[in-house]
């Protein structure tokens, strides 16, 4: 199986995006993009690609394109590459509960990242099940009213969470620090929801 990802890159220049057109060198990203796409198309068909392993052939591996898609179109793509992929899933965006299980239960989540960084300056940080809550909410009311980005925006609200301890560390070596849902409430209750310039320092 090959997962190709931000297959939307991939796409032709936009009307909306005239910036993508620009040429450079003598060919635009657009001609870019769409030698790329022959060249994906290549592989998808049915191809051998010599490896130091030998010669392999890609009849037999199963190819799966994802992309956002937020200004473009899957049928943007050349043609001949969409009919190679003919089943099309659209996601749904995350849910409160998803952030939640992404922010604490993968392996070398953002909390335990967190907490082993900030132990390396003598800070014990403590993450209640509130506090957890609280972000994956405000993390999930940013995707809605802004451009989603999905769990990377999880990223964004833990660093203004956490952005005055991040920096105080130091002078607060052999404290320990609770994480609950006042203290998230009280980093983020500063940034307006109704104001757009304060929404845009979250856009990643």
């Amino acid at each position: 199986i090959v997962f190709i990802d931000e297959i939307d890159k991939l796409c032709g220049s936009s009307s909306d995006h005239p910036s993508t057109s620009v040429t450079t060198g003598g060919s635009s990203s657009s001609n870019k993009g769409e030698g790329v796409q022959r060249e994906l198309l290549t592989l998808v068909e049915g191809c051998a690609v010599p490896t130091r392993y030998g010669s392999i052939r890609t009849d037999f591996i199963l190819f799966i394109a994802s992309g956002a898609f937020h200004n473009k179109s899957p049928s943007d793509l050349l043609p001949e590459l969409q009919g190679r992929f003919p089943v099309r899933v659209t996601l749904q965006p995350l849910k409160k509960e998803d952030l939640i299980q992404i922010l604490s239960t993968k392996k070398f989540n953002l909390l335990v990242q967190t907490v082993q960084l900030l132990a390396t300056e003598g800070v014990e940080v403590e993450f209640t099940d509130c506090g957890v809550e609280a972000m994956a909410a405000f993390a999930q009311l940013i995707n809605r009213t802004q451009q989603d980005v999905g769990a990377r925006r999880l990223n964004t609200v833990m660093h203004r969470v956490l952005e005055d301890l991040s920096y105080a560390a130091p002078r607060r070596r052999g404290q320990k620090v609770v994480v609950d849902a006042t203290f998230v409430e009280n980093r983020l209750k500063e940034f307006d929801l109704t104001k757009q310039d304060n929404l845009s320092r979250y856009i990643l």
